[in-house]
């Protein structure tokens, strides 16, 4: 009876540490879209804005930005976010990369943020994405991207360095 007890135990605990360990699926990994409206700004006010709130976010933006098109509004660029990975007992932080396209016009503006599957150069972590409670970390992060971006779109600071 004992030796039954410990092995649907064991079992138990394997179940757990299996499913913190699953990869989100590809079907899940999908675009995360922010619309921002009335911002009270022309087209250039938003894209130079957004294009600053970018720079200052990520330090180096050339080395992140792919399209920076004023007259169309477009900003295109790539971006690395991290997440956990834990089996129960120990963790590390994972790398993941990520597209972000902005697209301006007078009074509103779009985000778009996406995981890219593929293991980040460099790194030991050599997964190609994140497990399920890792995605949802990256998704939380996506988030807090955009309301930062839309309070700082919103705000009276200038664009100007």
């Amino acid at each position: 009876m004992k030796n039954l007890f410990a092995f649907v135990v064991l079992v138990g605990l394997s179940g757990c540490a299996t499913t913190s360990m699953q990869q989100v699926s590809d079907q899940d990994i999908q675009p995360k879209e922010y619309i921002y409206e009335d911002l009270a700004i022309d087209q250039e006010q938003v894209f130079k804005k957004a294009r600053d709130f970018f720079a200052e976010s990520f330090g180096d933006s050339t080395s992140v930005v792919r399209v920076s098109d004023i007259d169309e509004g477009k900003y295109i660029g790539k971006g690395i976010v991290s997440w956990t990975l834990s089996d129960g007992i120990a963790s590390i932080q994972c790398p993941s990369n990520y597209t972000l396209k902005f697209l301006a016009r007078d009074n509103r503006a779009k985000l778009e943020l996406v995981l890219n599957k593929g293991i980040v150069p460099g790194q030991t972590c050599r997964w190609d994405k994140p497990t399920v409670s890792g995605y949802n970390e990256v998704l939380a992060l996506f988030d807090s991207i955009s309301a930062n971006l839309e309070s700082y779109l919103r705000s009276n600071q200038s664009d100007d360095f």
